[in-house]
């Protein structure tokens, strides 16, 4: 699913933000006619489609804190873990309006540990009031979800944006039975490039699942991989209700 995505760090607390550089994109497909003819009919497949979830890993790390002095820390698309922060699992869900994002709704969930542990899950939102994160819950938690705050830095989707970009440089489409892989590399920032694969069904034209290796960067950030899977629910999806938290 080619996404238009950067990277971002969101400071609860200290109420800072730091944006770091979001990824570059050419202006227009190339190489393979039949890759870049079937990506297209791809992209024209989401204005179809009510919803969409997916569990995505490798791409977003956190540092996630309940106290008196709660901290929410997180970054996406860099590759880089700093000392104390945990490589989080998504768990994505996306409601749609003819191709374009309706709402955003990201459940961080950090690695099991078995002692004790600091790191909390989070739950982030965008919808038409704006970006909010809260507190948990995990999965199989008594406790319930804390009151959202407002979500500072970028988020890698914007309301009323199509959910499926087309660029990059496609090679060969590969069939295997009902899934065809798409193969392409395009710019990573600035400084970087990455390598995805994508199983689409070669029916519904609707990505299956994606894996994009992104090669270690100029500046000397880390090479990283992130995978994600993906469903289709076939209906609307129920939208988070966001509780501010009264300061």
């Amino acid at each position: 699913m080619r996404i238009r995505r950067g990277a971002t760090i969101a400071v609860v607390g200290a109420l800072a933000s730091l944006c770091l550089a979001s990824a570059a994109y050419a202006a227009g497909p190339t190489g393979n006619k039949k890759a870049i003819a079937f990506a297209r009919a791809e992209v024209a497949a989401y204005s179809h489609v009510p919803s969409l979830t997916y569990t995505e890993r490798g791409f977003a790390t956190m540092y996630a804190t309940l106290g008196k002095q709660s901290v929410f820390q997180w970054r996406f698309g860099s590759g880089e873990v700093p000392s104390g922060w945990v490589k989080a699992t998504e768990h994505v869900k996306i409601e749609l309006s003819k191709g374009r994002v309706a709402w955003w709704q990201d459940n961080l969930t950090p690695p099991p540990c078995h002692s004790f542990c600091i790191q909390q899950p989070v739950e982030l939102v965008l919808d038409k009031a704006g970006a909010f994160f809260a507190f948990g819950p995990s999965k199989g938690a008594k406790k319930p979800l804390t009151c959202f705050s407002p979500l500072s830095g970028t988020q890698p989707y914007r309301l009323g944006q199509p959910v499926e970009s087309l660029f990059g440089d496609f090679k060969a489409p590969i069939r295997h039975g009902s899934t065809v892989l798409l193969r392409s590399t395009y710019p990573f920032g600035s400084t970087a490039h990455a390598s995805e694969t994508e199983a689409v069904d070669a029916g519904t034209h609707l990505v299956e699942s994606w894996r994009i290796s992104v090669s270690r960067s100029t500046t000397g950030s880390p090479a990283f991989t992130y995978s994600a899977k993906v469903h289709y629910p076939g209906h609307p999806l129920k939208a988070p209700v966001v509780k501010l938290c009264h300061h």
